[in-house]
């Protein structure tokens, strides 16, 4: 039973990673790769607990929005979008549900207490499998004769951030 529990965390953390991944780049200069890696998934985890005693569909919206906005200020600060428009609401949409309903409601059973118990497990997956999406992205990246100098600083600026 536990070897289940430990494979659906992981493929509930490549889930959240993978949505994540699509939604923004985290920018070389940004303060601690932890915090760049984790910060959409801890951030909707925060709305979550904060916004627990609301129904699912409101708590997906919540979530949503609350997420949203920290997207826009990471943006701000030199992180990359990755979607526009239409298909950036709908990768929100799709991320919050992923934190709500199967995070929160299926594996939490809807339970704040539970949530935060499971938030550092998670937090530390959806870390080691962005690195790894990282490091992929600037081997695929180094792959292309175009790579420019400013590219290859920011893979080492991104590869010697401290966490």
């Amino acid at each position: 039973m536990l070897d289940q529990e430990g494979g659906d965390l992981m493929n509930l953390a490549r889930h959240i990673t993978d949505t994540s991944w699509k939604l923004y780049r985290p920018a070389s200069g940004q303060k601690g790769r932890a915090h760049r890696f984790e910060d959409l998934f801890r951030t909707g985890v925060e709305a979550i607990k904060h916004n627990a005693n609301v129904d699912e569909d409101e708590l997906v919206m919540r979530v949503a929005g609350t997420v949203l906005k920290r997207l826009e200020r990471l943006i701000d600060n030199g992180g990359r979008y990755i979607v526009y428009g239409d298909e950036r609401l709908e990768t929100m949409q799709s991320f919050a549900e992923i934190l709500v309903k199967d995070l929160f409601l299926q594996r939490c059973g809807g339970s704040v207490s539970k949530l935060t118990h499971e938030e550092n497990h998670l937090a530390d997956a959806v870390y080691f499998l962005t690195y790894q999406k990282v490091n992929q992205y600037w081997k695929d990246k180094r792959g292309h004769s175009e790579t420019t100098n400013e590219e290859m600083q920011d893979e080492e600026d991104l590869a010697t951030s401290e966490v």
